[in-house]
């Protein structure tokens, strides 16, 4: 039972991870297709903070706001690198 639950587990984590880390290339794809460019991603900075905030506290198994924090850094430094990334 608890090899099961374990699995279930990683097998969370590592696909949160697979597409967390795919913002910087969603971001480039968007912005190749011309959908969206940097002044975009500058006006709804905002909104994308606390749709990462949300995502944080669904993703952290407790709600310190440490763990938080230790989750939305670098959801958010990756938002930011994107924004570096996408052409104007």
């Amino acid at each position: 039972m608890m090899r099961n639950m374990y699995y279930h587990i990683f097998l969370y984590f590592s696909n949160c991870v697979k597409r967390i880390s795919m913002i910087k290339s969603n971001h480039r794809l968007l912005s190749k297709l011309g959908l969206v460019n940097k002044t975009f991603f500058r006006t709804y900075r905002r909104h994308a903070v606390v749709i990462l905030l949300v995502l944080s506290a669904v993703i952290t198994p407790s709600g310190d706001p440490f763990t938080l924090m230790v989750v939305f850094l670098p959801l958010y430094l990756l938002y930011e690198l994107g924004i570096l990334i996408v052409r104007e």
